[in-house]
């Protein structure tokens, strides 16, 4: 009977243990999120995330669009929430919460149109700054999440992975910060929380990147995961006060009055380096500062920033996790039929697939972010959806 009762017990620790979340890198975990991250995209090209989205998940929340275009859902898996942010979308808003790049204090208060007034404050130290255009987006949804939060607070759920790919990666860390510096008693005590950020752009400047690190990725609750050919974990650019060249927006105006759909390598390559004799942060800050500002304004309706600063030197995450680089969709697949001679059905496969995969920006897409994290953790996995996407590529 003892030996009974003893296995039992075991088997029920064990059971809860593994239903919690865990410290360190987990690729199986990894995988997971990733997958997840690319739920936005499978539902906007195939209507469907099934194909894509592990088993093990339950969708149970889908929030409004906030703000510059921002929407996050809520998956369950046992006793772990996982909190999923969207990334950049085609819309001219979400594109001016990106070019937003200039940086306020770490601490201080957002008013949004309407008068709702925002207190934030995403980490302890006074000399950190971060991304003026994230922050904003997290004090559109940062109620609404905090509320789902304690709904599962009370149904006994206190485990959370936040992710996110690209802007979403942004969020997902700049939110973490955020919760982890709530008063007491907001939010459940025992909250704990775990984070997979997926090519994501820089947030902060040194004083935040190092207290970001310092309390969630030395402790193993943080992972940022970036391929080295991807522009975007290079962004924003950064300007150094004691250099007399600065990047600025060539044609931002025409960038961002354009009735076509633009992405972030249209705004990337429209940067150029110029030379001026005076001051290029306050030049720097005047063109993504107050002039995106403006233009938000004309999208969303009045709000009320915290100061600009002048640091505007932005540090990416030291301990970023490797993947890739990317090959091109054309080269992997080979074209070993004609064209002329594929069916339809072919046809519109490669379009499909293409969309998914290929482009310009198929350094950045999630979808590849995706395949190459399987490349390098599930080798097997990523053989069979290659030879897969090769045989129905070629198919007369």
């Amino acid at each position: 009977m003892r030996k009974i009762i003893f296995s039992l017990v075991l088997f029920l620790f064990v059971k809860t243990v593994l239903s919690q979340i865990q410290t360190g890198f987990d690729k199986y975990e990894g995988r997971d999120m990733i997958s997840l991250c690319n739920s936005y995209t499978q539902i906007r090209l195939f209507n469907t995330d099934s194909a894509i989205v592990p088993k093990s998940y339950k969708k149970i929340y889908t929030s409004g669009v906030y703000g510059l275009d921002n929407k996050f859902q809520i998956w369950r898996k046992g006793k772990i929430a996982i909190v999923v942010f969207r990334g950049s979308t085609a819309k001219k808003s979400s594109w001016l919460e990106n070019m937003y790049s200039v940086m306020i204090p770490a601490k201080g208060s957002i008013v949004l149109p309407g008068m709702e007034r925002v207190d934030y404050r995403f980490a302890k130290s006074n000399d950190a700054k971060v991304h003026a255009g994230w922050s904003l987006g997290v004090a559109f949804i940062i109620q609404d999440l905090i509320h789902e939060i304690q709904r599962l607070n009370a149904r006994g759920v206190c485990d959370f992975i936040l992710t996110g790919h690209s802007q979403g990666g942004a969020l997902c860390q700049l939110s973490r910060a955020y919760l982890e510096n709530l008063q007491k008693g907001v939010i459940s005590n025992q909250c704990r929380f775990k984070t997979y950020a997926f090519a994501s752009p820089m947030i902060g400047n040194e004083a935040f990147i190092r207290e970001y690190t310092q309390r969630y990725e030395r402790v193993g609750t943080s992972f940022s995961i970036f391929n080295p050919d991807d522009l975007v974990p290079k962004l924003p650019q950064t300007v150094h006060s004691k250099s007399d060249k600065f990047y600025s927006l060539n044609n931002i105006s025409r960038l961002l009055d354009s009735t076509n759909n633009f992405t972030f390598k249209d705004f990337a390559f429209r940067a150029v380096t110029e030379t001026i004799s005076k001051d290029p942060v306050e030049k720097y800050i005047k063109l993504a500062g107050y002039s995106v500002h403006k233009q938000i304004e004309d999208e969303i309706g009045p709000l009320k920033m915290p100061k600009y600063t002048r640091d505007l030197e932005y540090v990416a995450n030291p301990n970023r996790i490797v993947i890739g680089p990317f090959d091109k969709l054309e080269d992997q697949l080979s074209f070993n039929a004609d064209a002329d001679s594929l069916s339809a059905e072919t046809k519109n496969y490669r379009e499909q697939l293409s969309a998914y995969r290929g482009g310009k920006m198929y350094q950045h897409k999630p979808y590849n972010y995706y395949l190459y994290y399987l490349k390098k953790y599930f080798t097997e996995d990523y053989v069979r959806i290659i030879d897969r996407q090769r045989y129905l590529w070629n198919q007369p």
